[in-house]
Parts: C-alpha cells; sequence; structure tokens
C-alpha cells in the first residue's frame, strides 16, 4: 500500500536546502564587503581580517551544511538513510539550536532581530528532517 507522507516532511528539508544556499551567499556577500560586518559575530571591534577568517570558516561550515541537508532530502525522498545521514542531520539540529542561544547571547540587536528567527527556523526544519528519515537505516 502506498501512503502519502506528510508534506513536512519533504518541505523542511527543501527550505533547510535552501536557506543554506542562501546563507552561503550571505557569508560570501560579507567576504566581498557587500553585506557590513558588523551584522556578524556579535558586531564586535575585531580587527578586519580576523572577521574575514570567521567569515571563511563560516561559509566552509555552510558548505558542509548544505551537504548534510542535501543528503537527509535525498535520504527522505529515497527512503534509504544511512547512519552518517541520521548523525549528521542530529548534529546540523544540535549546531543549529546552538546557534540560536549565540544569537540570544550577541550584543547586537540588528543580529538578534534578524539571526534569531532564522536559526530557529533552520533548528525546527533540522529536527523535522531527522525525524521524517525512514528507520530502517543502511551502513
Amino acid at each position: 500500500m502506498n501512503t502519502l507522507q506528510p508534506k513536512s516532511q519533504f518541505v523542511a528539508p527543501l527550505i533547510l536546502v535552501v536557506g543554506n544556499v542562501l546563507l552561503i551567499c550571505f557569508h560570501a556577500a560579507v567576504l566581498l564587503h557587500m553585506v557590513p560586518s558588523s551584522l556578524v559575530w556579535s558586531g564586535g571591534n575585531r580587527v578586519q581580517g580576523d572577521v574575514m577568517k570567521l567569515e571563511i570558516v563560516s561559509l566552509l561550515l555552510a558548505f558542509v551544511f548544505l551537504a548534510i541537508s542535501w543528503s537527509g532530502r535525498r535520504a527522505i525522498q529515497l527512503g534509504r538513510p544511512s547512519r552518517w545521514v541520521r548523525a549528521a542531520t542530529i548534529a546540523l539540529t544540535a549546531i543549529y539550536t546552538l546557534s540560536i542561544v549565540a544569537n540570544i547571547a550577541s550584543a547586537n540587536p540588528v543580529e538578534q532581530m534578524i539571526f534569531i528567527p532564522v536559526s530557529t527556523l533552520f533548528a525546527v526544519c533540522a529536527f523535522v528532517s531527522t525525524r521524517s528519515l525512514p528507520k530502517n537505516i543502511s551502513i
């Protein structure tokens, strides 16, 4: 019998993939000085070189997050998750949850206003994606 899965199982991973692509674009824009670096890393008075190093790390992590999101989306579509995909999506949920906490602790009100809701959306989508993975795990 073929049953329809709830739409959230397909929408949440898609939001996560698109969101991570946008996150890559955002960090690239900061690196290219199209977005002020005062919006990131608590808006602190850091040396410009330090902010750029942190942004390169953020950009690389965003690519890793995109790969995890894409893998989770494919596993949900195909119904064949691996242990790696399940562990990675759980880790992604934890990282985005910690991001919420970090944004709450930020001294920059603009960062709080923008990135708390974004991090919350990403954390919820990562959680839904993890819960949507089929229970039959392959190696």
